[in-house]
C-alpha cells in the first residue's frame, strides 16, 4: 500500500498546489507522512510533516520547491525500503 499510495498522494500535492488547494496539498502530505512514519520512512515523514505546516499557513511560495525535494526523498526512502524487504527496485 506504501508503494502504491504514493503517486496519488503527488499528484493531490502538485494539484494542490497548482490550483491554490492548500486543504487537499494538506492532507495528501498528512497521509504521507503518517505512512511513510508507520513504516519507518523518517526523513519523508518529517519533511511531509514540514510541508502539511506550510499548507495550514498557506505559504505556498515555500511549498512549490519542497515537494519536489519530498518526492526525491521518497523515492531514495522507498527504493531503501524494498531492499529491506528484499522486493525489487522499480525500472525507471
Amino acid at each position: 500500500m506504501y508503494f502504491e499510495s504514493a503517486p496519488t498522494l503527488f499528484k493531490a500535492m502538485r494539484e494542490g498546489l497548482r490550483t491554490g488547494d492548500v486543504d487537499s496539498l494538506r492532507r495528501a502530505a498528512h497521509s504521507l507522512k503518517s505512512s511513510s512514519a508507520s513504516v519507518g520512512v523518517k526523513r519523508v515523514a518529517a519533511l511531509s510533516k514540514e510541508i502539511e505546516g506550510l499548507a495550514k499557513a498557506n505559504d505556498l511560495v515555500l511549498l512549490d520547491g519542497m515537494i519536489d525535494a519530498l518526492a526525491a526523498e521518497h523515492e531514495r526512502g522507498a527504493n531503501a525500503l524494498r531492499e529491506m524487504l528484499g522486493m525489487a527496485l522499480p525500472v525507471t
